[in-house]
């Protein structure tokens, strides 16, 4: 018995030695996506708490081929706006508007979309109205042409408000009676719920 394990542990010493045997120098092996545990969504899982951790996330996934550069920096902005842990909005800003005009951003609709959500959170952060009526009149536009209504809707909302922030009081108010007039029944509208005039 003991012969046998003295043969399987030479066995498996003389294996490592033979892998360990060439020049020594580096290989053109590819990185597979079994090298790293830090996948997107373990990112996603831990960058409300702990931004530096999940930006290294991102880095690993992407040196090891399981994601693009456009979606990690997507998902870079996304941790920027979104983390407790010091969040960044300009950076957000900043990495999203470049994102905007690559290729992907122009052919892929939800890609589009993500972009525009980080835009109009950052902006809405930052409390720079202008900035966030130009995102959130796109991304209404971007939800409606995916079909997604309710969403639609809500940005559309948020473009009435932001309308009513920079005192165009008028735009503003027919634009959240059109959303209201979409899902009253009644036809409500906020005219009718404005003081009337002495």
């Amino acid at each position: 018995m003991l012969a046998k394990v003295e043969y399987i542990l030479l066995a498996g010493a003389a294996a490592v030695i033979m892998a360990g045997c060439g020049d020594g120098g580096p290989t053109n092996r590819r990185p597979l996506a079994a090298d790293t545990l830090h996948t997107a969504d373990w990112a996603m899982a831990v960058y409300a708490h702990d931004k530096r951790q999940a930006l290294l996330m991102i880095d690993s996934a992407q040196m090891a081929g399981n994601l693009t550069a456009e979606r990690a920096d997507l998902l870079r902005a996304t941790v920027y706006c979104r983390t407790f842990d010091s969040p960044r909005h300009d950076s957000a800003i900043v990495i999203s508007e470049r994102l905007l005009d690559t290729r992907v951003a122009k052919t892929d609709p939800d890609f589009r979309q993500e972009l525009l959500e980080v835009l109009v959170y950052s902006t809405r952060q930052l409390e720079d109205h202008e900035m966030q009526l130009v995102y959130s009149t796109q991304l209404a536009e971007a939800y409606g042409s995916q079909g997604d209504r309710v969403e639609a809707l809500r940005a559309e909302a948020e473009v009435g408000a932001v309308l009513f922030s920079l005192r165009k009081t008028d735009e503003g108010l027919a634009k959240l009676d059109s959303v209201i007039r979409v899902l009253s029944p009644c036809g409500g509208s906020t005219s009718s719920m404005l003081p009337s005039s002495p």
